[in-house]
């Protein structure tokens, strides 16, 4: 069992980061200033944390042939989203733009589980045969609005 916990960068905090900008359409829209699509830091962004918990065996069955078996469970919460915010316009700096915001927020969780498979057989001592299989089940959801 462990924990893991990513605390917030001050980038997540403090950023302002125009991801993209889109002119304005042809004569007749009435939108005559171009959209920016912006992403925004916030103060109230917390730390994502992980609840990890895993169960494995290793058996050397033989001098030449070895197998592993892995299960896990992962348990997210607090992960990092991007919020839609009420559009705005900005005229500062010239030209006036209609500015649709994404704020960083904390709303996702989830969890992940799993199974991994390792054998290694060696069947002369120049030849080693080697396989694995790995199985991931992903649940991550936007748990609240």
């Amino acid at each position: 069992m462990s924990r893991a916990v990513r605390t917030p960068a001050l980038t997540e905090e403090g950023l302002r980061l125009n991801q993209a900008v889109v002119p304005p359409a042809a004569p007749g829209n009435p939108t005559p200033f171009p959209a920016v699509i912006t992403v925004f830091g916030s103060h109230q962004f917390q730390s994502e944390d992980l609840l990890a918990y895993e169960l494995g065996y290793r058996v050397q069955a033989t001098s030449s042939l070895s197998a592993d078996i892995a299960t896990f469970y992962n348990n997210y919460s607090n992960l990092r989203t991007a919020e839609p915010g009420a559009p705005f316009l900005e005229g500062s700096p010239v030209p006036t733009d209609i500015v649709v915001p994404f704020v960083a927020g904390n709303k996702m969780g989830g969890g992940t589980y799993g199974v991994e498979l390792f054998a290694d057989w060696r069947v002369v001592p120049k030849w080693r045969l080697v396989g694995s299989y790995s199985y991931l089940q992903m649940n991550i959801r936007k748990e609240r609005q």
